[in-house]
């Protein structure tokens, strides 16, 4: 996810197709977003910082519970497009269970690290995961 909404220009006709926010996830509605967009129509990156973003206490993106558990529901909702991309689903499971492990929850990490390892076999997932298991 390399969207930030500050930042889209996109037609208001290709909004209303894609469905707009997913007003269920507690964070990562513009990625949510810009998956379904993608599916939709084609669109260019810009590589160039378009906005600066502050971090303030209490914002929606200060909850880092609710990072693991949008990322899961997204992970679950695009599974058949993260399966033609094994190298983004590896990495987006090691994500998730990477944030469930700093919130000490190595019972939710463990099939996410499972699910990368099994995708992606690397050293650094194995750690991961045996961590998981052995605390």
């Amino acid at each position: 996810n390399a969207t930030s909404t500050q930042t889209l220009v996109v037609r208001n006709s290709v909004l209303k197709r894609s469905g707009l926010f997913d007003v269920s996830l507690k964070r990562f509605q513009d990625w949510d977003l810009m998956i379904r967009v993608a599916q939709i129509t084609p669109f260019i990156f810009l590589p160039e910082p378009m906005v600066v973003i502050f971090a303030t206490p209490g914002n929606i993106s200060s909850v880092v519970q609710n990072d693991a558990i949008s990322s899961e529901r997204i992970l679950e909702k695009y599974a058949d497009l993260f399966a033609k991309v094994p190298e983004f689903s590896a990495r987006n499971h090691y994500i998730t269970a990477r944030i469930w492990q700093k919130l000490n929850e190595q019972k939710k990490a463990r099939p996410h690290l499972k699910k990368a390892f099994h995708l992606q076999p690397r050293l650094r997932s194995l750690a991961f995961l045996l961590r998981g298991y052995l605390g």
